[in-house]
């Protein structure tokens, strides 16, 4: 996806819950914390021994056509130009807004855009900075490479703000 007005997800299987539905105001009943407490009291004691050596299990990633299209959620942000997706973390999603963007198909920077973040546990999105041309997120989630109008910066993504007057990249 180059450019588009709206950010949007799609539901891929039946009966998982939409992310952005209206949360439930009942406290939940921690069931499992009474099921912890006794297999606590039945559990030898595991001081000593081996790690296990078995391979995580993969998690079964199950796709519903039929009915795809009523899955397609819009996110709720606001009507702008969003470019240079990028999965982050597990339920956060990065990417650059702007009210102006070119749309020429050409591969040109985005004239002062925000870098932000979008976190579905949290509904919310955080600016992490301005003027922000283009973006590369490193594979680890916690830095990107970011183009500023005076060249390139290194910077930590993982908190409320990006500080682009540091971390600047000498390419002389």
């Amino acid at each position: 996806v180059e450019e588009t007005n709206a950010l949007y997800m799609i539901v891929l299987a039946k009966g998982t819950p939409s992310p952005f539905a209206k949360e439930s105001d009942e406290e939940p009943v921690d069931e499992e914390e009474e099921v912890d407490e006794k297999d606590e009291k039945k559990a030898p004691d595991a001081k000593g021994e081996e790690a296990s050596d078995e391979e995580p299990e993969i998690a079964e990633t199950k796709v519903d056509l039929d009915g795809i299209a009523q899955r397609t959620i819009a996110f709720p942000l606001p009507s702008a130009y969003y470019t240079n997706l990028a999965a982050g973390d597990e339920g956060q999603l990065f990417y650059l807004k702007t009210e102006r963007a070119f749309f020429s198909g050409e591969e040109l920077p985005t004239l002062h855009a925000e870098l932000c973040r979008f976190d579905l546990e949290e509904r919310e999105e955080q600016e992490l900075a301005k003027d922000v041309q283009s973006f590369v997120l490193a594979a680890h989630h916690e830095k990107a490479l970011l183009r500023v109008e005076d060249g390139w910066r290194v910077a930590d993504v993982t908190g409320d703000e990006v500080d682009t007057d540091e971390g600047e990249l000498a390419l002389d």
